[in-house]
């Protein structure tokens, strides 16, 4: 599944309506967590599979993750996020608030891997 990452529903609203329609509550059944608050199952209308999603707040932004292919290979949120979303909305229900999980990237020069690709030789005893 895909890291969380900002969730810009407003966007997906106005610049893909097909993905905010297929997530209108009733085309779509969703069903959270009670084990995990803000962790979803989601069936779209017309589909026999389920999804996972998660959406979280955080810092006032929503954050979000789906293991569909959509979600991995587009922009912004697909449809099984924008049904969980919608859902809570329609329910009045706030997201759980907690930091999304972070990656670290080493950033190293070609010359800096290199070098440590060579074992540096070691000083033997007596020698300055």
């Amino acid at each position: 599944m895909k890291e969380l990452e900002p969730l810009n529903v407003d966007r997906v609203k106005s610049a893909y309506p097909d993905r905010w329609n297929k997530g209108t509550p009733g085309r779509a059944l969703v069903k959270e967590s009670d084990e995990k608050p803000g962790n979803f199952a989601v069936q779209r209308d017309g589909s026999d599979r389920w999804h996972e999603c998660t959406i979280t707040r955080y810092n006032g932004l929503l954050w979000g993750t789906c293991d569909c292919v959509g979600h991995t290979n587009h922009d912004d949120a697909c449809s099984h996020l924008i049904a969980a979303y919608r859902l809570k909305q329609v329910l009045e229900e706030p997201f759980p608030t907690h930091k999304p999980q972070a990656i670290t990237v080493e950033v190293r020069s070609v010359d800096q891997e290199r070098a440590d690709q060579h074992e540096q030789p070691t000083r033997q005893e007596g020698q300055a």
